[in-house]
């Protein structure tokens, strides 16, 4: 991810915080609200539980971010903590796959050329919710959110190869759900 004006002005946020302007918080909580609970949404495929995850993820932000050495990891650790209360609920539910476990197994990769037609947002976001957990959070943080692989690694602390498997996977899974889609349309 570069450093555009968000995350520039999260980490100068994260700074006041730690010297103790508390406001800067709620500045924090206002610029990455939607980003998380999009992430969370796609994450859990329900919005409730997408709401409480969020409640749970500043909690633990707030507890944690006078810890946070480097603020230039900030964004990166800000989906991890939201990843992980996501992981924990699932856990706790006991009622899902988690992208670990879905990712074991995989084939190795090939060769295949599986580019994405995005245009039809509708389409993405319920071709996102067939795929496995795994997949979607790959697809979310590349597309979506435009982290690079190795970002997204950190985010899910796997080595890129493993993100760069599941990557090629989610485009193989979401292009034939889209074309299935599509056919069905015509």
């Amino acid at each position: 991810m570069t450093r555009d004006l968000q995350t520039i002005r999260s980490e100068l946020l994260a700074i006041r915080f730690r010297k103790g302007e508390h406001e800067a918080f709620s500045e924090l909580v206002s610029l990455w609200e939607d980003k998380l609970f999009y992430f969370l949404r796609r994450f859990t495929g329900n919005e409730q539980d997408a709401w409480d995850l969020l409640q749970q993820t500043w909690v633990k932000v707030l507890g944690g971010l006078g810890k946070l050495n480097d603020t230039s990891t900030l964004t990166p650790w800000l989906y991890r903590v939201a990843r992980n209360t996501a992981i924990d609920h699932i856990r706790r539910q006991g009622n899902g796959f988690l992208p670990e476990e879905a990712a074991e197994g995989a084939e190795p990769l090939d060769n295949g050329n599986y580019d994405l037609r995005l245009e039809n947002a509708e389409l993405v976001h319920r071709g996102l919710a067939e795929l496995s957990l795994a997949h979607r959070e790959v697809l979310t943080l590349f597309f979506l959110e435009g982290f690079t692989i190795e970002e997204i690694a950190g985010i899910l602390e796997q080595k890129p190869g493993t993100v760069k498997s599941r990557m090629h996977y989610a485009k193989k899974a979401m292009k034939l759900f889209l074309e299935r889609e599509e056919g069905d349309d015509g």
